[in-house]
């Protein structure tokens, strides 16, 4: 859906700290976790899906291999912290090199 990626640069103790910080969080809600990163509750968009109401999109996780990516909803009031944002191409260059992540 075009979501933003990013990943933490690590080119200084503090941004070296803050990505083991972000290396640590491993469970977490979608709701809790978004709170960490974002001033806004969530981004509320209307589903697409014909039903009636709204779905209710948050600032998640993934890993690929050992590098953690943020999946940002475009919109989100999202504050990157010493993160950079991905090019598509380099995240689906990143899945490619990991095996797991193909599946």
């Amino acid at each position: 859906e075009g979501k933003p990626y990013y990943m933490p640069k690590r080119t200084s103790k503090a941004l070296k700290a803050i990505h083991e910080d972000l290396r640590s969080v491993r469970i977490q809600g979608a709701m809790e976790f978004h709170s960490l990163f974002c001033r806004d509750g969530g981004k509320m968009i209307a589903r697409d899906d014909g039903g009636f109401g709204t779905r209710i999109l948050f600032t998640v996780w993934e890993w690929v291999g050992d590098t953690l990516l943020l999946s940002v909803p475009v919109g989100a009031d999202f504050t990157p912290n010493g993160s950079r944002k991905l090019k598509m191409s380099e995240y689906w260059a990143l899945k490619e090199t990991v095996p797991e992540a193909a599946e």
